[in-house]
């Protein structure tokens, strides 16, 4: 007998529902058994499903906190790497400023901008040592 099938007949059983059952047999009149087999057997395969389904659900409380770290620091590193294009940009704009007004770049404010891309690397690596 199928799953659905012998569901349908301990159902029906349940419910004394006699001729609705696909044990039933209308020459008799009367239903024959289910092969306590087949019913042995369904157990096991559904016990083995949720065995299965536990696991796969174990595996992915395992999986899923990993994968949204690597997120994170995929995020972060996104960002910083955006940041730094950015200050990349202000230090261009200032150096075209200087030469558009005659005046010499400020050493002092090239290593600034310079310090601040290593900041945000630094930044960067405390974060992910925090992991």
């Amino acid at each position: 007998m199928k799953d659905n099938e012998i569901i349908k007949a301990l159902e029906c059983c349940r419910d004394c529902k006699c001729k609705e059952c696909p044990c039933y047999n209308k020459e008799t009149g009367g239903c024959k058994e289910i092969d306590e087999q087949d019913i042995l057997d369904l157990i096991n395969r559904e016990k083995e499903e949720i065995e299965r389904l536990q696991s796969d659900n174990v595996k992915l409380h395992t999986i899923i906190p990993k994968m949204l770290v690597e997120a994170k620091f995929e995020a972060i590193k996104e960002f910083a790497e955006r940041l730094k294009e950015k200050v990349e940009k202000v230090r261009l704009k200032y150096q075209r400023l200087c030469k558009e007004q005659g005046e010499k770049e400020d050493e002092v404010m090239n290593i600034h901008f310079k310090g601040i891309e290593k900041l945000i690397d630094n930044l960067v690596k405390e974060m992910e040592l925090g992991k």
